[in-house]
């Protein structure tokens, strides 16, 4: 499939996602696809975005190569106090270690937990099942930690708490096997 926005988009509809696509204008810096990934555990609506950013590359021999990366970003609808960042910065990176997709952080000027995967594109296509596994791959990561992210976030938990609620799971779960 060609990289663009609006062949990612019918993509997504044609494999059951809730997805559109919204054009730059006034309010959007950049085209961008919305696609509704369900609801977090309150029930609030959860979206992952996706947006295409292009890097033109002089090379030594004076030509020029265009790569794009194709970003995936879902910010989760809770904000995190100054003092809760040093937990949610040790979980979110305790996370990132054992994720297939890497992308939990912090976004300090929005005070909030998000989900950032950039994957780099050379050319102009996308293979159909590396975007779907990509999708789905992702949307199962949110609502992984949804819930221990907004519990740190909240104070309701500390990353302490979290880590020793996930080793008690964990230990279950070995010795039902």
């Amino acid at each position: 499939m060609y990289l663009r926005l609006s062949a990612i988009e019918q993509f997504l509809i044609d494999s059951g996602y809730d997805a559109k696509l919204q054009l730059k204008d006034e309010n959007f810096p950049s085209d961008i696809i919305f696609i509704m990934i369900g609801q977090d555990h309150t029930g609030r609506d959860l979206t992952l975005q996706l947006y295409l950013t292009t890097e033109q590359v002089t090379q030594d021999k004076g030509g020029v190569v265009s790569y794009s990366f194709l970003n995936f970003v879902t910010p989760f609808p809770y904000e995190c106090t100054e003092a809760r960042f040093g937990d949610l910065a040790r979980l979110c990176s305790l996370i990132n270690k054992t994720a297939l997709f890497p992308g939990f952080k912090l976004s300090e000027t929005d005070k909030c937990a998000v989900f950032h995967y950039v994957r780099f594109e050379f050319g102009a296509e996308i293979n159909n099942c590396a975007l779907d596994f990509l999708v789905a791959t992702i949307v199962q990561l949110v609502h992984i930690f949804a819930e221990s992210i907004e519990n740190v976030t909240s104070g309701a938990n500390t990353f302490q708490e979290v880590v020793s609620e996930a080793n008690s799971i964990t230990k279950k779960e070995l010795s039902d096997l």
